[in-house]
């Protein structure tokens, strides 16, 4: 399991350095620079359900010297919303549905998980 995960996270990084991507990302959703629990983003907005697989997004800036993550629900279209939990965040890979408030930086503040989420049926 360490071996793909070394290779999502060094694809990622070269995939930014190049300009590419494996993730859509949703762009009216700002993604923010650390995770912070939540709340962190400010007041709350809307209700979102989101369900998808929890995954990290990690990214280096290394002219700047700094790095960056998030976790985020990766759906099956696709598209990349951060999100940010109350609690501790479960197992990296899980798939999940989660009930949460839209921050003001486009990231999903999640109170807790729903349910495990099994996804579209593969045909």
């Amino acid at each position: 399991m360490a071996l793909p995960m070394l290779a999502l996270v060094a694809g990622l990084a070269l995939g930014a350095a190049f300009g590419a991507s494996a993730h859509n990302v949703d762009p009216s959703a700002p993604q923010p620079s650390a995770q912070r629990g939540a709340g962190g983003g400010g007041r709350s907005g809307p209700p979102v359900q989101l369900e998808g697989t929890l995954s990290l997004i990690h990214a280096d800036d290394f002219a700047r010297g700094k790095g960056s993550q998030a976790l985020v629900i990766h759906d099956d279209n696709g598209v990349d919303t951060a999100v940010r939990f109350a609690g501790p965040p479960p197992k990296l890979g899980a798939r999940l549905s989660v009930l949460g408030a839209k921050a003001p930086d486009g990231s999903v503040d999640v109170p807790e998980v729903l349910q495990p989420y099994l996804g579209r049926p593969r045909l």
